[in-house]
């Protein structure tokens, strides 16, 4: 659900390893965890570092080098992160109703607002799982 198709994974995966940056043995954008900075069309740039076929499956993915880009905004990202800290036990209807639009978007589902809590809370849960999974890209 927060994972994009298998051939847009397979495309992006392509664009890394025709990329003069991508480092074959640790299938890695620059130096395996700790990137490398390059200058790149003129701008200093940070390559991620991140294993390339993990990195290119995730909406929230993105190239340093802007050669494929991510299907999450970053600030839809922490959108969802504002939301899901300010909601207490308690979740308004106005609150409900953006957590589930953002939902929506993140998962490329068409869910409508629910009343129900097990499936509100899930949707929390899952949520906070895509920004721990995408707090270091």
């Amino acid at each position: 659900m927060f994972f994009v198709s298998p051939q847009k994974h397979s495309d992006r995966l392509n664009i890394c390893k025709a990329c003069k940056y991508y480092v074959t043995e640790t299938k890695s954008c620059g130096t395996l965890i700790v990137g490398k900075k390059i200058t790149y069309k003129g701008n200093k740039i940070k390559l991620c570092g991140c294993v390339m076929p993990i990195k290119t499956r995730l909406k929230v993915g993105s190239c340093p080098l802007d050669k494929w880009s991510a299907l999450i905004d970053k600030a839809y990202l922490e959108e969802i992160k504002e939301i899901i800290y300010e909601v207490n036990n308690k979740i308004t209807a106005e609150q409900n109703e953006r957590l589930t639009h953002l939902w929506n978007i993140a998962a490329g589902d068409n869910r409508k607002v629910s009343n129900c809590n097990s499936c509100v809370n899930g949707m929390i849960e899952k949520l906070k799982l895509l920004i721990e999974q995408n707090e270091n890209l």
